[in-house]
């Protein structure tokens, strides 16, 4: 199979060289400047991982999963630990933090350029 080369509209380019037969590439152009690209079977899974890609380079700050820390807390010193972050943190809930986190990844992402292009 010959090497299918995506190019962007800022001149970013991306070989594929793997055997799959793909038809679309992605490229993500964080705030920071970075740039992440790859490729897909076709675009509308292009445009899904990179959505992913993007909401996954998000950091979170000093945020922590609640909920995962919670459906371990089997214990009452786990409970506590983790109702005592939440208030550090000024939440009241494991809901609460988790939809504050969700906004905060989306806002993260409209920063980032997403480019998708068919090959």
């Amino acid at each position: 199979m010959a090497h299918l080369i995506a190019t962007f509209s800022n001149g970013h380019t991306d070989a594929y060289k793997g055997d799959r037969d793909v038809r679309a590439a992605w490229m993500i152009v964080l705030p920071s400047g970075k740039i992440l690209s790859g490729h897909s079977n076709n675009l509308p899974t292009a445009a899904k991982t990179a959505n992913a890609k993007a909401a996954s380079m998000f950091n979170g700050g000093e945020a922590f999963h609640f909920q995962a820390l919670k459906s371990l807390a089997k214990w009452a010193h786990m409970q506590q630990y983790v109702g005592k972050q939440l208030r550090r943190y000024g939440f009241k809930s494991v809901r609460e933090h988790d939809a504050a986190l969700t906004a905060a990844r989306n806002a993260f992402v409209a920063t980032c350029k997403i480019e998708v292009v068919a090959l």
